[in-house]
């Protein structure tokens, strides 16, 4: 015997609306995934003491591993990284020193309605300008900047003091060069 050609009708529609309501979190999660941005876009230019730096190469490092590097043309530079991993920032360049800063963005989840863009301009030194800096080149060689995100949306130098330890023995060095020369 055959089931009635509308029990059948009833069934079939029955089994798509269990199929649809057995998917709906899944498809509501996939809606606020795409429209959550979870990635933290840094921007910005690289500058030396005259002008931009024309050609520069970003290293992006997590834990000592290279994950992304990129050569920079006319100094402007841009990328994307997840908000939950720890990352620095080495910015190379032909006879400049080098110049590093790290970054970092707790899991923030659902927090921040939307994630700012951090803009960043950085400062390389010349190295036949400033031969001088030479001499203190391992303290350069430390993050300029350790920058982080917090759960308000906010940058700020968590290492602030050490930053400034860094910048003031770079302009303590630069005025001794001038005063002697």
């Amino acid at each position: 015997d055959l089931l009635n050609p509308i029990i059948m009708k009833n069934l079939y529609t029955l089994s798509f609306t269990f199929l649809l309501a057995s998917l709906m979190p899944a498809i509501v999660h996939a809606a606020k995934t795409i429209h959550h941005e979870t990635n933290i876009l840094i921007k910005g230019h690289v500058i030396n003491e005259y002008d931009k730096v024309k050609h520069v190469k970003m290293n992006v490092y997590n834990n000592g591993k290279l994950l992304f590097s990129q050569q920079i043309v006319n100094g402007k530079f841009q990328y994307k990284i997840p908000t939950d991993i720890d990352v620095m920032l080495e910015f190379e360049a032909i006879n400049h020193y080098t110049k590093r800063i790290a970054f970092s963005a707790p899991k923030l989840g659902e927090s921040l309605e939307e994630i700012p863009t951090l803009v960043l301009t950085v400062q390389m030194y010349s190295r036949t300008a400033h031969p001088e800096l030479k001499e203190i080149e391992d303290i350069m060689d430390f993050p300029s900047a350790f920058i982080r995100l917090d759960r308000n949306g906010n940058y700020f130098d968590l290492n602030k003091k050490q930053s400034d330890i860094v910048n003031n023995e770079i302009d303590e060095v630069l005025h001794s060069a001038i005063a002697s020369s």
